[in-house]
């Protein structure tokens, strides 16, 4: 992984910040993001001792709104040359209902929409560091969803916080299922991994996926753990679903947030398949 930079989100504390410790100490250059500045700064000092080499940064981000993943991502694609690895780490979820600057819900905004804005905005720099690789962290809650998960998207008749964490984690599954598609012809794999385990387990998935010769050609797969790929439900391997996901992200990122003259469904950049 020497010559290899990888960007992980919500690396500063927890599994991001295990994944991103085995990653360096492969002697990755990683970065990790996070809101808090001070243990942020900690945390990269930390891997720094930990992997014996200075190829380690903290990008400090908000990750709220639209723009703050698009700004993300500008601020990436100008400090580094290459993305080999992106892992979109970040997942939350609340307990009340409130919504981002952007209208959106913020378990949504936050779970998915955010995760598709930084990832369409830096698809240029990963398409130039082609083959490079995506991986989408989430858990297994999706399989509790049993009505449409696309009802009521800003959860404004009902709010549950464990029914919108799990809605927005189907979701993203879905989502990422569309773009492995989308992307399989431009050389980058797509692939989500299980964040259910033990931290450590956990990190290990991503950081097989993130490393490892042997998923190097495999795409639009769940992985459980390194040696195994999941079982998904049934709706998230519906063609149709993935591509209303797709949609779905295409629109709600594309509405108000994008910047008067930017190209639709992005801010910083815009793929051919757009």
């Amino acid at each position: 992984m020497t010559e290899k930079t990888v960007l992980i989100t919500g690396a500063t504390s927890g599994i991001g910040l295990l994944t991103a410790r085995e990653l360096a100490s492969l002697g990755a250059r990683v970065i990790i993001t996070g809101r808090d500045g001070r243990r942020g700064d900690r945390a990269a000092v930390e891997l720094r001792s930990f992997a014996r080499h200075d190829r380690v940064h903290f990008v400090c981000c908000e990750g709220v709104t639209l723009a703050h993943h698009r700004e993300l991502a500008e601020t990436v694609a100008k400090r580094f040359p290459r993305l080999d690895v992106l892992i979109n780490h970040v997942e939350v979820s609340y307990g009340q209902r409130w919504e981002t600057e952007d209208g959106h819900e913020a378990t949504l905004a936050m779970n998915l929409l955010g995760p598709h804005a930084l990832t369409l905005a830096l698809l240029p720099l990963l398409e130039q560091s082609a083959p490079s690789r995506i991986i989408n962290v989430t858990s297994g809650a999706f399989g509790t969803i049993m009505r449409d998960p696309f009802d009521d998207i800003h959860a404004k008749r009902h709010y549950d916080g464990h029914e919108v964490s799990a809605r927005s984690k189907m979701l993203r599954v879905l989502w990422t299922f569309a773009l492995a598609r989308k992307l399989e012809p431009r050389g980058v794999m797509v692939n989500a991994a299980d964040s259910d385990l033990t931290w450590h387990a956990a990190s290990k998935t991503s950081v097989f996926l993130a490393s490892s010769d042997d998923p190097a050609h495999v795409t639009g797969s769940y992985f459980e753990d390194p040696t195994k790929r999941a079982h998904t439900t049934m709706r998230t391997l519906d063609l149709e679903d993935q591509e209303r996901a797709w949609d779905l992200c295409a629109t709600l990122t594309a509405q108000r947030t994008t910047p008067r003259g930017a190209p639709h469904g992005g801010g910083t950049a815009k793929s051919s398949w757009m």
